[in-house]
């Protein structure tokens, strides 16, 4: 098996006995998150590189994985030819987007699905939470994990392993991907990402680990504080090796020939080298967005959240005070009584007006505050992690209602996601609840 690093979460698997070639998570140049990521290193595809490509894994529908201008920018022959592998969800937003583009084989599959390409190999995707998805591959005796931000557990890991064998090669993310909002937890959330990984190596018993996925940096005034706390890969390769796991770094636009039998030197001098001279460009604020506008966001975003989310669900999410810097103003975000109004009260949350707007206008922006790290908290409060849950619930489309729970497509979905999803409920609810400490890294 030959792998192709590409850039951050995109790689390429090519299996030279069956003719495979599986690229992942394409995510080519701009930014991302509200203009809050940037590549660094920059990702490395030649059109060269789409030959042979047969299938194009998509594992979730954040843009540093589902990159709509990189998918909208290949040749028409690749989108008629190439089998897109998504997972298999109660609805079909994403895969009727990548057919308005052109992609004429879209392949949804079920949590643990097989696909079968042929006798010897064989793509399956493992779905995590309500969102994101892990690749795994079957080739003969051998099995590759691409974790990209999935959060296994360590029990997870060994369910999988135990099912398919020791883990050949595993890829997954080495760094936070976003802030709570506070500071003060962003050192234990860099940890915590760095036990993950060393957790499902272990669990998965990983011959080799290829750290990816957090090649980016913040880059936008009202978030570059937090590229201190960016774990460095060269970094992470010593922990794995304190914990005798072999690590090999790739960096983009480099390849190794057979993962099976390494034989060469990784690239941790470029990675060195980047990172000491690497030009990190910082982009400026948007405009303000007028006070009266932010109001009509808010209110018509809590409006639509009731009704699909109980009351005492609403209720749990209470009232949060923003200062808004650039427009020096005060928002009292009252979410039971579903209004916004400008206010003296001391303030929970600083955030600029354009962030703001987004993080309400679009079904996906509280999301993408979190990720983006635009933002800061005083304090990180049960509130307001109450609004991400709900927020990252209605833009997954799941309705808290009778009409939505038993609904039967969600029903299907739940079916099929029933051997782990008590399990990554409880994840969940620990992730946001059970650790006062709020030591996790945000939803993705």
């Amino acid at each position: 098996m030959e792998l192709s690093m590409i850039g951050h979460s995109s790689v390429i698997f090519r299996d030279g006995t069956s003719g495979i070639g599986i690229l992942c998570d394409p995510w080519l140049s701009g930014r991302v998150f509200n203009n809050g990521w940037a590549q660094s290193p920059e990702s490395v595809l030649s059109p060269r590189d789409l030959d042979g490509v047969t299938h194009l894994f998509i594992s979730h529908e954040h843009p540093d994985h589902l990159h709509f201008p990189s998918l909208k920018s290949f040749p028409a022959a690749f989108k008629e030819r190439v089998v897109i592998v998504f997972q298999k969800l109660h609805e079909r937003k994403v895969p009727d987007a990548l057919a308005k583009l052109g992609y004429r084989n879209i392949r949804c599959l079920a949590h643990l699905e097989e696909l079968k390409i042929n006798d010897q190999f064989s793509i399956y995707i493992y779905q995590h939470r309500h969102l994101d998805s892990a690749l795994l591959i079957k080739s003969g005796s051998r099995f590759y994990v691409n974790l990209n931000d999935a959060e296994l557990s360590y029990a997870e890991c060994t369910r999988l392993r135990r099912r398919f064998g020791d883990c050949d090669l595993l890829l997954t993310q080495f760094s936070i991907a976003g802030s709570d909002g506070v500071d003060d937890l962003l050192p234990a959330a860099g940890e915590a990402v760095l036990e993950k990984v060393l957790r499902q190596a272990d669990a998965l018993r990983a011959r080799t680990v290829v750290p990816f996925a957090s090649f980016m940096y913040f880059c936008s005034p009202d978030n570059a504080h937090l590229n201190q706390y960016l774990n460095k890969v060269v970094d992470v390769k010593r922990r794995l090796q304190d914990r005798k796991l072999r690590c090999h770094l790739l960096f983009p636009g480099s390849s190794l020939a057979d993962v099976d039998h390494i034989n060469t030197e990784d690239d941790e001098a470029r990675f060195t080298s980047h990172e000491q001279s690497a030009e990190k460009t910082m982009f400026p604020l948007e405009p303000a967005v007028p006070a009266a506008e932010l109001i009509s966001v808010i209110e018509d975003r809590i409006a639509r959240w009731k009704m699909h989310f109980p009351s005492f669900l609403i209720r749990k999410m209470g009232t949060v005070v923003v200062w808004v810097p650039d427009l020096d103003r005060r928002l009292k975000v009252n979410f039971p009584a579903g209004t916004a109004t400008e206010t003296d009260e001391p303030a929970l949350m600083q955030i600029h007006s354009q962030p703001l707007k987004f993080a309400f206008a679009e079904p996906f922006g509280i999301q993408t505050l979190g990720v983006s790290g635009r933002y800061r908290l005083e304090r990180l409060t049960h509130q307001w992690r109450t609004v991400r849950i709900v927020s990252s619930l209605h833009n997954a489309g799941i309705s808290l209602t009778a009409r939505g729970l038993l609904s039967s497509s969600f029903l299907r979905w739940a079916w099929s996601r029933r051997s782990n999803v008590l399990g990554n409920v409880a994840q969940q609810y620990h992730r946001f609840f059970a650790s006062s400490s709020g030591r996790g890294v945000p939803e993705r």
